[in-house]
């Protein structure tokens, strides 16, 4: 066996055993930076659906919120909150219903699209 082979072998064999000693521990290595994410996601996304509540869904008026909110969420937690949000205001009547075609085109600032049926 050459030197170079061992030394690839034994690479491989200590990040398997590494692996197999840290992986049950790796939810708690990792938790804590996951929560504190998703808290201020869901904080930021708080504040930018209070000011929109505040502005009469007019999401030029809530700049700053909506900044954070598209820093701090992901853009499939965007994508969720904007969908559910849009979908209480059509229940409650505040909105046509399906009078846009994608509700997060509405949060980020765009003309919102008609619906074509």
């Amino acid at each position: 066996i050459n030197a170079e082979y061992m030394g690839h072998f034994l690479s491989v064999y200590f990040f398997s055993v590494m692996t197999a000693l840290l992986y049950p521990f790796g939810h708690f290595l990792t938790e804590g930076k996951r929560y504190s994410a998703r808290e201020t996601c869901f904080t930021t996304k708080s504040s930018f659906f209070k000011c929109l509540d505040r502005n009469n869904n007019d999401p030029d008026n809530c700049e700053v919120e909506a900044k954070s909110y598209t820093k701090d969420c992901t853009p499939g937690y965007q994508r969720y909150f904007n969908e559910q949000r849009w979908k209480e205001l059509e229940r409650t009547g505040l909105v046509e219903q399906r009078s846009i075609k994608n509700a997060s085109s509405h949060y980020e600032g765009k003309a919102a699209e008609p619906q074509r049926t």
